[in-house]
């Protein structure tokens, strides 16, 4: 790797460009939030395009300057494909549809989660918990799906909110969040099924209780994986601490011997 190539990778790659990329991106959201205003004057309207096109332009170069300071290595990073793939369909024409897809790059500011170890950790423990969330919601759905069931054949017959299974979830679902579920479901079906309410209360508190569980269990997850990345980081700080105290004393004992 030539010395060019290397004082490039170490630019593209410094905490300076990237800020300033991220001030351009922030800049960029901004402009195409004031675009969809109707009320802006036609020449201001005319400077905030222009505007546009110099950030799709500074981005641009962006990605031209890190493909060549990373070569094939710009691939291995998803934050580049993603950034590649923005810059692509904001530059063709036909994607000016979703030219606002650029506004997303602002995600970036998330890679700069690193620079604060806590954060890192929780947000590290909260991509592991995605499993447990992903178990829990299916757990849901099966409950759901269920209950659905039952409630078309017990009163689908005399209200519409259940006479199939898709209204039927539609309905429970607005059970679910409360949403008015007592005067515009519960109450009519009552009103010629008494014991409705052994239904509804039912499945409202069993819905409850596995979001809790869900609830509960992310959040304990979460702390404990944060104690372990903590412990963790510790253990190589203080790790990294002593490979440095035994290559001062390597270097002190070399200096030593030679006298």
């Amino acid at each position: 790797m030539s010395t060019d190539i290397k004082l490039l990778k170490n630019f593209v790659n410094g905490k300076r460009f990237e800020l300033f990329i991220l001030l351009v991106i922030l800049c960029n959201a901004v402009i195409l939030g004031l675009l969809t205003s109707s009320s802006i004057a036609y020449e201001t309207q005319v400077n905030l395009v222009g505007l546009d096109y110099l950030c799709l332009g500074i981005f641009v170069v962006e990605m031209v300057l890190k493909m060549i300071a990373n070569g094939r290595g710009f691939f291995k990073d998803g934050w580049n494909v993603f950034d590649l793939a923005i810059i692509i369909i904001s530059v063709i024409p036909a994607g000016e549809a979703f030219i606002i897809l650029r506004t997303f790059r602002v995600l970036r500011l998330l890679r700069l989660v690193s620079i604060l170890p806590k954060l890192k950790n929780v947000s590290g423990s909260l991509l592991a918990a995605i499993p447990s969330v992903i178990s829990t919601m299916f757990l849901l759905i099966v409950f759901f799906y269920v209950f659905a069931v039952m409630a078309v054949y017990l009163f689908g017959g005399d209200f519409i909110e259940f006479a199939n299974l898709g209204s039927s979830l539609f309905a429970l679902f607005q059970t679910f969040t409360l949403d008015g579920w007592s005067n515009d479901i519960a109450r009519p079906i009552m009103a010629f099924y008494p014991d409705a309410w052994i239904f509804f209360v039912s499945f409202i508190a069993i819905s409850i209780f596995i979001v809790l569980a869900m609830v509960v269990s992310i959040v304990t997850d979460v702390i404990e994986m944060s104690r372990m990345n903590s412990m963790t980081d510790e253990n190589h700080d203080l790790n990294q601490e002593i490979n440095d105290r035994l290559k001062r004393l390597e270097k002190e004992l070399k200096k030593l011997n030679k006298k």
